[in-house]
């Protein structure tokens, strides 16, 4: 059971993590303007045994990846 934990808190932080990442652009020209902030809305199904075991272990990679990149989840 910890391993499957283990692998979707995995596969949730490594699907944020390329989905930021593709957002990144490679062309310096065009393109909106840094100034607004940025939120991104996520849906989570129950993979654990209750809602709040699944925020106990998702919320620390989700602070995680706000601090890194600077977007609010």
């Amino acid at each position: 059971m910890r391993s499957i934990r283990a692998a979707a808190v995995g596969a949730v932080t490594l699907s944020l993590a390329l989905a930021a990442t593709a957002c990144g652009g490679g062309s310096s020209t065009g393109g909106g303007s840094n100034d607004s902030p940025k939120t991104l809305t996520y849906w989570a199904s129950n993979q654990g045994a209750s809602i709040e075991v699944d925020k106990k272990v998702l919320q620390p990679e989700l602070d995680k990846f706000e601090k890194q990149t600077g977007i609010k989840v």
